[in-house]
């Protein structure tokens, strides 16, 4: 490819939106020209039965989806069921805005299976006019339709662009702006070595009077991309010249080229695609604004028409169909292999973001172990402290016998203070067990405390004798 191509200007949108009107202080608005030139080319594919105005409001007539579906249609056949959306929306009722979103949202969904980028654009957008998002879906269907129907990429004449070492693969597999870059600057080769051009050469070095020689001296060799490489149409003679030249004299030519006016020479192309029958999309205003998008589609345009290449013998056709064909199995299996490697990195991400989530879940769940572990040890440790201090106290009992048994291994300690402290406990038992019985002489002391001193108090008897006897002798 010569050069670079302006990539951003062709698919982020409008340098400039509103120019004045050549010759006035009348304010243009260039979507408005923008998108009338994508109505014109709509209404030329979808069938005449389907209503739609190009002189009305084009972005009102999108709001029911039902242009769009048609339109979609005309790009891959039957990609959208006419019986899966609702032709007569009556905005005007309750449901005609659910069934406007919903054939609307059929729209963008089968727009985004034939490569449209459909990622800021909603049916909301299109159901409430938004211009700006409205022109960038219409610039992608539209340049998918013209460069489909013009067949950009498949044109065997294509052979005569390859140079050195090259072979069909390094150009059918870019992309259409190559492709019509490449095709430019071919024709802009070719027409330095033309006569029309050596006339126009010795026309600057004798320096015709009342010619400008700044203006003349510059014969362009290249060209980079379809927004200021154009605004001058010096370009777009030369190319029209060089495809078209036995429609154009070289006398029409040189006095368009020599013309001062940009937009009075942007006339001029426009005035020799209209006897082409190639004028579409373009204006004058466009050129010279160096309007990018339509630029592209003009330029498309003359390419399906005078692509002014030499066709070459059936047997090179042929072949050049069958080297396409092969490189384009090539290309759908390489974007096969792009596509599954992109589902496999989304599956990668997404089973990144489980580890991610497993790992955070795991660290939490450690913490909480830890926490339970920690104060699981606290009360472990005090557990045997509190043993240790019983083993002293009742090794303190144990006396000398535990303290001086040096060749008891720590096995037999252990076992010789349970056996002591079983006897320990034993003797608590006994003790316990006396205890009892004592507690229950004393209560049937008591007892019969109590009923004497009841009998004495009955028999109100003066006591004559000794305290004992009162209480143990009849």
């Amino acid at each position: 490819m010569e050069g670079t191509i302006d990539t951003n200007s062709i698919d982020n949108g409008l340098r400039k939106t509103k120019v004045y009107r050549h010759g006035t202080k009348e304010y243009l608005d260039m979507t408005d020209s923008e998108v009338r030139a994508y109505a014109e080319h709509i209404r030329t594919v979808i069938p005449r039965e389907v209503a739609f105005d190009i002189n009305g409001n084009i972005y009102k007539q999108l709001r029911d989806g039902v242009v769009l579906t048609h339109f979609l249609n005309h790009l891959k056949k039957d990609l959208i069921s006419l019986r899966s959306i609702t032709t007569n929306v009556d905005m005007e009722k309750q449901n005609g805005v659910f069934e406007a979103s919903t054939n609307l949202a059929n729209v963008l969904r089968c727009a985004k299976r034939i490569g449209v980028v459909t990622v800021n654009i909603g049916p909301e957008d299109i159901l409430y006019e938004n211009r700006v998002l409205i022109l960038g879906l219409l610039w992608q269907l539209v340049k998918m339709s013209v460069t489909n129907v013009s067949k950009i990429m498949d044109r065997p004449e294509l052979v005569n662009l390859l140079k050195d070492s090259e072979n069909l693969f390094d150009i059918t597999t870019g992309n259409p702006e190559d492709i019509l870059l490449r095709w430019i600057n071919y024709h802009l080769e070719n027409a330095h070595k033309s006569e029309y051009v050596a006339n126009l050469k010795n026309l600057i070095i004798y320096k015709v009077e009342g010619q400008h020689e700044d203006f003349m001296a510059h014969v362009p060799k290249k060209c980079t991309n379809f927004g200021a490489d154009l605004r001058d149409s010096k370009i777009y003679l030369l190319v029209l010249k060089q495809v078209a030249g036995s429609h154009i004299t070289d006398e029409a030519f040189l006095k368009a080229y020599i013309e001062q006016d940009n937009f009075k020479r942007a006339e001029n192309v426009i005035k020799f695609a209209e006897e082409l029958d190639c004028k579409k999309f373009i204006t004058s205003e466009a050129i010279t604004m160096g309007d990018t998008r339509l630029n592209f589609l003009f330029m498309a345009t003359i390419f399906n028409t005078y692509i002014g290449l030499s066709k070459s013998t059936s047997n090179d056709v042929e072949s050049m169909r069958s080297q396409i064909d092969s490189l384009q199995q090539e290309k759908e299996k390489m974007a096969e292999k792009i596509k599954r490697l992109q589902e496999r990195l989304e599956n990668y991400s997404d089973e990144g973001k489980q580890i991610n989530d497993l790992k955070k879940l795991h660290e939490d769940n450690i913490e909480a172990r830890k926490e339970i572990y920690n104060k699981a040890l606290v009360e472990h440790n005090k557990t045997l402290e509190d043993f240790s201090n019983d083993i002293l106290m009742y090794s303190d009992k144990l006396g000398y016998v535990y303290n001086n048994e040096e060749n008891l291994s720590p096995k037999d300690k252990i076992m010789f203070t349970v056996n002591a402290l079983t006897n320990e406990l034993e003797k608590l038992r006994i003790d316990n067990r006396d205890l009892r019985q004592m507690n229950i002489i004393i209560n049937e002391i008591y007892m019969k405390l109590e009923k004497k001193i009841e009998e004495h108090i009955a028999d109100k008897k003066p006591a004559r004798k000794g305290c004992l006897d009162i209480f143990f002798c009849k």
